[in-house]
């Protein structure tokens, strides 16, 4: 399956469909790539799962409202994580 990248530098929701390449939420199967060019943040309202999640330095992850964000195979990068 082939990474599944964040559209733009702009925060927005991980579970609109819109902001991905693939125009669909990544699931268990997704390798995610946030890494579009800008300074912004990913917010993750609802548990989700994914297999592996690579980060840009200039963006953040905030997973809000004790929801989880589960990666199966490890994470690379140099982002921030929040929540």
């Amino acid at each position: 399956m082939p990474t599944t990248h964040w559209k733009r530098g702009i925060s927005g929701q991980f579970g609109d469909a819109a902001n991905w390449s693939t125009n669909t939420v990544p699931n268990a199967n997704s390798d995610v790539a946030i890494n579009a060019r800008g300074t912004y943040t990913v917010t993750v309202g609802a548990n989700a799962t994914i297999r592996s999640l690579t980060t840009i330095n200039t963006a953040t992850l905030a997973i809000t409202g004790g929801h989880r964000l589960d990666v199966t195979n490890g994470t690379t990068g140099a982002g921030a994580s929040a929540g």
